[in-house]
């Protein structure tokens, strides 16, 4: 259980968001379980960076040994958006398929943060991304080299994951191209982690906190996605 990095609220919450995923994208067969498998990989690989560097973490007052519904809300509730935007769509080919572009660019935005976030902590001292000052490790806002380019590893392996459902996704045809696919998604990724250390200043100053930056950082993160994927497809 403790692998999991998820408390018991956080385990039921999990388990609604695997169900309400499951309805909107349709069922296990359909793109609900595209929806969950990549929420599984968020959570594979999260709980694969939390454990990178725990003695370090852990003298540096970093280490969390389990996060509990609020984190799952926080990460969940983006993509949760866009599987809705995909069940609402009507049935529309272009709408069902932006929506699952900004679903996998969003759950690419929060696996970067996690990889930055966690790995991050591990290389020198931060700097704040706004201000460019040095700031104590796991300040918000504060980033890293090693950070940075974690986060942008993170992205590109949720990308890359999605392709595993390459047979759903051609079934758009000339929608999907993987290519365009893949880097969309990780750029968006990686401008949602961006998004999340600006939006984490503010949080340093009292204007809002983590959960909340996540939050917008997953939404910034699916609408990036989808504007970058349709510019070039």
């Amino acid at each position: 259980m403790d692998f999991l990095t998820l408390d018991a609220k956080g385990i039921f919450v999990a388990i609604i968001l695997a169900a309400l995923l499951l309805f909107f994208g349709g069922g296990i067969h359909a793109a609900g379980g595209f929806f969950l498998v990549m929420m599984l990989w968020f959570l594979f690989f999260s709980a694969i960076t939390t454990r990178i560097g725990k003695p370090m973490k852990k003298r540096l007052n970093l280490y969390e040994s389990s996060r509990g519904f609020k984190n799952v809300i926080a990460n969940g509730a983006g993509p949760l958006l866009f599987s809705m935007v995909f069940y609402l769509s009507g049935g529309s080919p272009f709408l069902r398929y932006a929506a699952i572009v900004g679903f996998v660019s969003g759950i690419a935005a929060v696996t970067a943060d996690k990889f930055s976030s966690e790995i991050g902590v591990l290389d020198g001292t931060p700097i704040m991304i706004t201000t460019l000052k040095h700031v104590k490790k796991g300040t918000s806002g504060g980033i890293t080299p090693v950070g940075v380019a974690a986060g942008a590893l993170g992205a590109i392996l949720i990308s890359v994951s999605a392709l595993m459902y390459a047979g759903m996704l051609n079934s758009y045809g000339s929608l999907f191209n993987p290519l365009v696919f893949v880097a969309s998604c990780a750029a968006a990724g990686i401008i949602g982690t961006v998004v999340d250390s600006v939006i984490g200043y503010y949080e340093t100053n009292g204007i809002g906190n983590k959960h909340t930056t996540n939050f917008m950082a997953a939404v910034a993160g699916s609408l990036a996605g989808i504007l970058i994927y349709f510019l070039f497809l």
